[in-house]
């Protein structure tokens, strides 16, 4: 194994779920906040997180400004700053933390490759969140989002590594279901003490 990838929320940091409060702020429900966004929440094929205007904030190929405008011309609402930024308390997860440590002090590299925004984005730099990792390849900075394959296809033309000498986890399946079909060695993400089982397996270590 040549190199790691993790996903961040829900992997490295919890608490990263702010759509039910940002909804309940406007005194609107989930679903119609995503309709607010062009996605339909009652498709099953795809997350609503990755069709609309919540995946295009995502590649980077619209503003918080214009993720607004077109939000508020949809709803008929008038939010007037970047709920995105105000309602994102990321946690950190100590044990994926104390995983990650491990295999970078056993020199391996470990990579977070997380579909973000420029806000959540931000406020993990300002809570140093993504220092534990020897680089970041973040969506809105990639041009793409999970899961595409052109995600991990840049990710490993980037670090010159093969799908077959790499492992991915991520807390949503489909992403994981999309890295296995590249080859990648894939696992869902459950919780810190399962992974760190896992890699021990994928490292020839009985633990890490």
């Amino acid at each position: 194994m040549k190199l790691f990838i993790f996903d961040m929320g829900g992997v490295v940091t919890s608490n990263v779920a702010c759509i039910p409060e940002m909804a309940a702020s406007l005194g609107i429900g989930v679903d119609a906040f995503f309709r607010g966004t062009l996605a339909d929440p009652s498709d099953i094929r795809t997350s609503p997180y990755n069709t609309g205007d919540i995946a295009e904030l995502m590649k980077g190929t619209i503003s918080p400004g214009t993720f607004w405008t077109r939000f508020n011309a949809r709803t008929g609402l008038a939010v007037q700053e970047d709920l995105w930024a105000a309602f994102f308390r990321p946690e950190p997860d100590e044990g994926t933390y104390a995983v990650i440590a491990a295999l970078r002090s056993n020199g391996w590299r470990v990579v977070c490759g997380t579909n973000t925004m420029h806000a959540h984005y931000e406020s993990h730099l300002a809570c140093k969140h993504y220092a534990c990792f020897d680089a970041v390849y973040a969506s809105h900075r990639m041009g793409v989002i999970k899961p595409d394959p052109a995600f991990w296809h840049c990710i490993l033309d980037a670090e010159s590594c093969e799908p077959n000498e790499a492992f991915f986890t991520d807390d949503d399946a489909g992403n994981v279901r999309a890295a296995g079909e590249l080859g990648l060695r894939a696992q869902l993400f459950v919780d810190s003490s399962t992974l760190a089982a896992s890699l021990g397996e994928w490292t020839g270590k009985r633990r890490v």
